[in-house]
């Protein structure tokens, strides 16, 4: 009876115990420091479609009014808006806590398909994961994007395991779906978990090679299936068939001026800022002139059609500007934003609630108990990054049973790194956040295992 009650225990201390942490942080966010909505992020670029919906359940609307993002966020909020009330936002944050727990419990069993033991010591590393914890309690979609994730994660992973299962594949595949529909630097994931498959399926030699095909071209079919009545609404409005209109305005105003900076983001380099805004500029007034026939018109940010069709020359214009900086300065940019992207700690964001800039406790200028702080979560997130190395290699060099796995998950890592070049903000990291909590334990173990 002490056995049974101890494993039901172990079954669901995992997601109450994240609901719990992430909960009580967001009342205290919240009810003592007034962070309800923080103006350092785009929360209201998802909150407006959402009551949009809300008003008019007019899918049509939504997806005029959604700007640059995806649907899935906002058709959530809506939801939330008719169970607890339009503009009641502490609903969104409770239902985030909620996401939370469930994802430190899926995050739990992807870690009993690759090793049963130390499960203590797994739920402390997933639990106190501070960059997805911070993600609980703001008004964005990464939260709701990693949920998704971790779930098609755990459903292909079973898949890999149990190899008979294409169930598990399905529902895999509908999970990574819903990923592609919330938020679009999961634009390249439709094509990394098809070469996952492919690899799969050449050493899986039980399988005939029309199923091969059938099953490693799934994830394109089942994820642009369920997000093409947006590439056809987009088609239909303007001729042009394409998920969002983010694409070409993040290449231009973002990629562009990370990648001429000599260290990567950071901050853009205030050149290529200023080239930027002329060419946008230049863009819109040459684009209205040949449109329309005017000179000196505002540019109608409220006009679909014309986004759409801006954006695919702002695309076209970001490769080419793009082409021009030298490729040395392109390696070392990228490098070192990917090097901030993963070894800047998220405590900055914990310390941010109070007001604290990074200049006022930086190592240079001024040590002091805030510094001290920060240098703790920036030691440990390097020590994890030690034993993801050591856990990745570790199990790609001697695992037979769960390497098909561990390439996978390198695979994922890698569909998000690519849109994130240049950009050494944290958040970027996000959708790796499960598969590094599972690589550092498996790095955890394998040192154990080797050394102790």
């Amino acid at each position: 009876m002490n056995y049974l009650n101890k494993a039901k225990i172990k079954k669901f201390l995992p997601f109450f115990l994240g609901f719990f942490i992430s909960f009580c942080l967001i009342n205290y966010k919240v009810f003592i420091l007034d962070l309800l909505l923080d103006n350092n992020y785009e929360s209201l670029d998802y909150i407006r479609p959402a009551k949009i919906f809300y008003d008019t359940n007019s899918f049509s609307l939504l997806l005029e009014s959604l700007y640059a993002r995806l649907p899935a966020y906002p058709l959530l909020i809506s939801s939330l808006f008719n169970f607890f009330g339009e503009e009641n936002f502490i609903s969104i944050l409770f239902f985030q806590s909620v996401l939370y727990g469930l994802i430190v419990h899926i995050s739990l069993k992807i870690k009993n398909i690759f090793i049963n033991k130390y499960f203590w010591l797994s739920l402390i590393i997933i639990l106190f994961n501070l960059n997805l914890l911070l993600s609980s309690t703001l008004i964005l979609p990464d939260i709701l994007l990693v949920f998704f994730l971790t779930n098609g994660i755990y459903f292909y992973l079973l898949f890999f395991k149990k190899k008979e299962k294409y169930f598990y594949l399905f529902i895999g595949n509908i999970f990574f779906g819903f990923s592609f529909l919330t938020k679009s630097v999961a634009i390249l994931l439709p094509f990394f978990l098809c070469f996952s498959l492919i690899i799969f399926f050449i050493f899986n030699k039980r399988v005939n090679i029309y199923k091969k095909i059938l099953f490693s071209v799934s994830p394109l079919l089942i994820i642009y299936m369920m997000a093409s009545p947006i590439y056809i609404f987009h088609y239909q409005q303007s001729g042009i068939a394409t998920i969002s209109y983010h694409k070409g305005g993040h290449l231009l105003f973002v990629v562009y001026p990370c990648l001429s900076q000599k260290w990567g983001c950071g901050v853009g380099n205030r050149v290529a800022v200023e080239k930027v805004k002329k060419i946008d500029k230049e863009i819109k007034t040459n684009f209205l002139k040949k449109k329309y026939g005017t000179v000196g018109q505002n540019f109608d940010t409220e006009n679909l059609i014309d986004r759409l069709q801006i954006a695919e020359i702002y695309e076209e214009k970001a490769y080419k500007i793009i082409k021009e900086i030298k490729t040395s300065q392109i390696i070392q940019s990228a490098f070192s934003s990917y090097m901030k992207l993963m070894l800047h700690t998220s405590l900055i964001g914990f310390i941010d609630f109070f007001n604290i800039n990074y200049i006022n406790y930086k190592i240079p200028d001024n040590f002091n108990k805030i510094t001290f702080i920060w240098l703790i979560g920036q030691i440990f997130l390097i020590i994890s990054r030690f034993f993801q190395i050591y856990g990745t290699v570790s199990y790609l060099k001697s695992n037979k049973k769960n390497i098909f796995s561990v390439i996978f998950l390198i695979l994922i890592c890698i569909s998000f790194l690519i849109p994130a070049l240049s950009i050494g903000n944290p958040r970027y990291r996000l959708p790796l956040e499960v598969i590094l909590s599972l690589f550092t334990i498996l790095g955890v173990r394998k040192f154990i295992k080797n050394n102790l």
